[in-house]
């Protein structure tokens, strides 16, 4: 049996040496959700898609704008129901006016800073 020794020096003497590998990994992107934009009032209800929509479905006669915190919410008043909105179109409930009603939100029309958005035709300050 011949020894190995001999190959393994001539394969280092004529330039068989491992290279170093460098292996890339391109690893997949964070999911970055961004934040959503801030929540400014809304002058021209008819102008934001979301909110023109619910004035096609929900017939209002008058939309409030209510500051709450640093956002908007608004409330869509028609008879004989009242649909809150938060600033991004997400309904956030709907009653029928009842004082005792779980998404009675009246606390929230009182301590918050109103703007009138838009009435109907018909509907006077």
């Amino acid at each position: 049996m011949k020894p190995l020794l001999p190959f393994f020096l001539l394969l280092l003497l004529f330039g068989c040496h491992r290279q170093p590998s460098v292996i890339l990994v391109d690893a997949a992107p964070e999911k970055h959700t961004p934040a959503p934009p801030p929540c400014r009032l809304i002058r021209n209800p008819f102008a934001v898609e979301w909110m023109n929509r619910a004035i096609d479905r929900h017939n209002p006669y008058e939309i409030l704008g209510i500051k709450h915190g640093k956002e908007w919410v608004y409330l869509l008043q028609s008879e004989p129901y009242r649909f809150w909105y938060d600033c991004r179109g997400r309904l956030l409930c709907s009653e029928p006016g009842d004082p005792h009603d779980p998404c009675d939100m009246s606390a929230l029309e009182v301590k918050g800073r109103r703007k009138i958005i838009w009435q109907g035709e018909g509907v006077w300050d």
